[in-house]
């Protein structure tokens, strides 16, 4: 898939604080993961040393398959100092098997639980090409091992679907904490409008409760029985629902980008605390840390 140098240029060309130097000192975390995606490519060897793993083959959710070609890592000539992890879903008139190619990015370590997780995120409303209508879903989540015998199965959800899915119409940004992987096991916040455009989705897991913000919004505050119960693994992906997406009809192509993600251990952190940490590791050349144990 092509991208415009308009639409490379458009991904950093905006007011960020994460982009200027801390406007004051930053809050101590003890244990924390930062990664700024700078990477070369898909194959750049750092991604799997940094225990991050982009998915290859088959299996759900979604549609079809999963290709670890379907990243790229973004450097526009405008600045220098910012780079951004593209992730793509492309459909192609056929069968299934044969179109779908979704993307899936997640850390190796399964070591994350109580504490704040944060990354910024460019959602888009429409394909980059082709034409719209296909139910897909961009996603920053946590998880834990996925299996629907797992009592203490734990997963953390922000879920964009500009085109609408779950049963519900579009553009919805959802908010979910799951306590089985089975239905009906979940809670779950909804929010219709529009999120296109760079968010800064923050997460904090402490004190029995989960609690979602977009943009320092509160969006959602879950607690009791779905309240996580083991270490999960950092996950974003981009896919395709199975009811909604136009199969046979059209191609297209959609992407979701990713600037940064962070997490602090055991820490509950406002959005601007968050900012403002990761606005000092960019300011100090850090482009990855993880001494999260």
């Amino acid at each position: 898939m092509a991208c415009s140098s308009k639409d490379d240029t458009d991904l950093i060309n905006t007011q960020d604080l994460e982009l200027i130097p801390p406007a004051a000192p930053r809050v101590p975390v003890a244990q924390e993961l930062f990664d700024d995606f700078s990477y070369s490519t898909a194959d750049d060897p750092l991604i799997s040393n940094n225990k991050w793993v982009l998915r290859d083959g088959n299996g759900g959710p979604g549609l079809g398959l999963w290709s670890n070609k379907n990243f790229e890592f973004l450097q526009p000539e405008t600045n220098t100092l910012n780079k951004v992890m593209r992730m793509k879903a492309v459909k192609l008139p056929g069968t299934i098997a044969n179109v779908i190619s979704q993307a899936e990015i997640s850390t190796t370590s399964r070591k994350f639980f109580a504490g704040t997780y944060a990354s910024r995120i460019k959602f888009y409303d429409a394909p980059v090409s082709g034409a719209d209508g296909d139910a897909i879903i961009s996603t920053f989540f946590t998880i834990s091992t996925y299996d629907n015998n797992n009592t203490n199965y734990s997963e953390i959800d922000f879920e964009y679907l500009p085109n609408g899915g779950f049963g519900m119409n579009g553009p919805r940004m959802w908010n979910t904490t799951w306590r089985r992987s089975i239905p009906d096991s979940n809670i779950y916040n909804t929010r219709q409008g529009s999120f296109a455009g760079w968010k800064v989705l923050v997460c904090t897991v402490a004190n029995n409760h989960v609690k979602y913000y977009v943009d320092g919004e509160l969006f959602a505050d879950h607690s009791g029985a779905n309240y996580p119960r083991e270490a999960m693994v950092i996950d974003f992906n981009l896919w395709f629902w199975f009811q909604g997406t136009q199969i046979q009809s059209s191609n297209a192509a959609y992407i979701q980008d990713v600037d940064w993600v962070y997490f602090a251990k055991d820490s509950s952190l406002t959005t601007p605390e968050v900012k403002n940490i990761v606005a000092t590791l960019k300011s100090q050349s850090v482009k990855f840390k993880d001494n999260v144990q």
